[in-house]
């Protein structure tokens, strides 16, 4: 079953602790609702991201007993950490570490099926498909930066672009798909800029 641990990197603030503290007991408490769902679920069955332009950007199928492996091993880390615009935590496929910021988790736990969508849409990114699209979409946007003939080696203006959105986009889509899967009520709070157009890289 997935784990969750905090972390604090900033001076004592008792409004930001106790922000943590709300935020690391409302993903233990997801996390117990949410793990007999993950256990019934059939390990050969596939959760499948589909794309709104299969011929350019193809579906991603990913096989439910990698996620179920997954789910088993992920720490989320509750975190006071400071991140660039656009992000609200990071994740580490290596080591199946989320770091995720406390406000973060209390903002999405204030809107109906908010808190499922944002966990779930965090362990999307953790997996190897997870992996392989944020490597895709990355990759596209430096090759899109020399076409521009823009410097970006850091990607300080990745995150405003169309590929980062793609990414968040395909975590969200997934997000939902397993939602659905988990027969947990769907995200039902305000419409979000990246919403689940994976494959468009129009919108």
């Amino acid at each position: 079953m997935a784990t969750v641990s905090t972390e604090r990197t900033l001076p004592f603030d008792a409004a930001v602790d106790a922000g943590i503290t709300t935020a690391e007991a409302a993903l233990k408490a997801f996390i117990a609702q949410a793990d007999p769902a993950f256990k019934a679920l059939a390990d050969k069955a596939r959760i499948v991201v589909k794309s709104e332009n299969p011929r350019a950007i193809p579906d991603v199928p990913i096989r439910v007993r990698d996620l179920k492996k997954l789910w088993s091993k992920i720490n989320f880390v509750v975190t006071d950490k400071v991140y660039p615009p656009g992000y609200g935590g990071s994740f580490d496929y290596d080591s199946a570490t989320s770091h995720i910021r406390y406000d973060t988790v209390n903002g999405w736990h204030a809107h109906p099926g908010g808190l499922a969508l944002i966990v779930l849409h965090e362990l999307l990114h953790s997996t190897r498909e997870g992996a392989a699209v944020w490597k895709k979409q990355w990759k596209e946007y430096r090759k899109d930066c020399r076409r521009r003939r823009v410097k970006d080696d850091e990607g300080k203006h990745y995150w405003t672009s169309p590929f980062f959105s793609e990414v968040e986009e395909f975590c969200y889509h997934g997000s939902r798909e397993l939602m659905r899967a988990l027969g947990l009520p769907p995200y039902a709070g305000p419409n979000f800029d990246h919403g689940y157009d994976y494959g468009n890289l129009a919108k």
